[in-house]
């Protein structure tokens, strides 16, 4: 079982287990220039087409908006805004909504266990919200894959003793591997072909590994 609508990533940590992120992207949106605005170089909330004087607007730390406002001067204004002290997404309507200072409620509340929020924003600045869960599952990636002469291969172990940086696409494993003969060469395996998250046990699993690779 997994998350509706979710993305599953790999990820590593710095003694080699494997863990996996998964992503999940509400489609509701709520459009920028409906619920800020540019009052003489100052975001202002409840204001309206901030986006038609500013520049370079973008959204940092999956919280904060950040732009450069138009002034009275020739000198733009870089202003930093929290979105989450009036936009909230509503799981049950589906929707991002924004909220004034007399509704207290969160502003963001989370549609699965363990998430956290980020807040994002397409090329039309509708701004959205999507949610990271982290599994704490993980897999030790030298008891399952190995080096055999240059080459990954699934059920042996030990592959980082002879790997150089490790590092993760994706799903997809790149590295350098150590040959018989001491060079070394590029190595990318995909993770997903027997690497799986069983979402119900929380937990990183193998299947289908390959018999007989001794």
């Amino acid at each position: 079982m997994s998350i509706p609508n979710a993305i599953l990533t790999f990820d590593i940590d710095d003694v080699n287990d494997i863990g996996a992120r998964q992503t999940v992207q509400p489609r509701a949106t709520i459009a920028l220039d409906s619920v800020l605005g540019n009052q003489s170089g100052k975001a202002v909330w409840g204001l309206q087409g901030i986006t038609k004087t500013a520049r370079n607007i973008r959204i940092h730390s999956g919280r904060y908006l950040e732009a450069a406002l138009e002034t009275k001067t020739a000198v733009p204004n870089w202003v930093m805004v929290d979105l989450t002290t009036h936009l909230r997404y509503d799981k049950l309507k589906n929707a991002m909504e924004y909220f004034d200072d007399q509704d207290l409620r969160p502003a963001v509340e989370s549609q699965v266990l363990k998430a956290r929020y980020f807040f994002d924003m397409d090329t039309d600045y509708n701004i959205g919200v999507h949610f990271v869960v982290q599994p704490r599952a993980v897999v030790d990636l030298d008891s399952i894959l190995g080096n055999r002469d240059g080459q990954a291969v699934w059920g042996l172990k030990g592959i980082s003793r002879s790997a150089g940086k490790i590092r993760i696409e994706g799903h997809i494993l790149k590295t350098t591997l150590t040959t018989m003969s001491r060079t070394v060469v590029p190595a990318e395996v995909d993770l997903a072909a027997h690497i799986r998250y069983n979402f119900e046990g929380n937990a990183m699993e193998t299947y289908d590994m390959p018999s007989n690779v001794g």
